[in-house]
């Protein structure tokens, strides 16, 4: 591993995790994603431009791929529209 990057994308990956436990937005999870990516190649020697290009893309692409799931989530969830005050609601 080189120098501190391991230390960096390890902060990272636990604060985009913890966010995530926090929030439970499913947006902070894609950024641990691409430092678990960027990681695992500063564990197997890589330099620092290819540690940054796997997080942006394993970030980008886990974010591009979930959005149908959470698009469809977010449709089953929303409740049905209320009628408005003074609004008669037909049988």
């Amino acid at each position: 591993m080189q120098g501190n990057t391991w230390a960096i994308w390890l902060v990272l990956l636990v604060a985009s995790l913890a966010l995530e436990a926090l929030g439970r937005q499913l947006f902070s999870l894609w950024f641990a994603l691409g430092a678990t990516a960027a990681l695992v190649s500063c564990a197997f020697g890589a330099p620092a431009w290819l540690q940054a290009a796997l997080f942006a893309a394993a970030t980008v692409l886990g974010l591009a791929a979930s959005r149908p799931l959470v698009r469809r989530l977010r449709k089953k969830a929303r409740p049905a529209e209320e009628p408005a005050r003074g609004e008669e609601v037909a049988p």
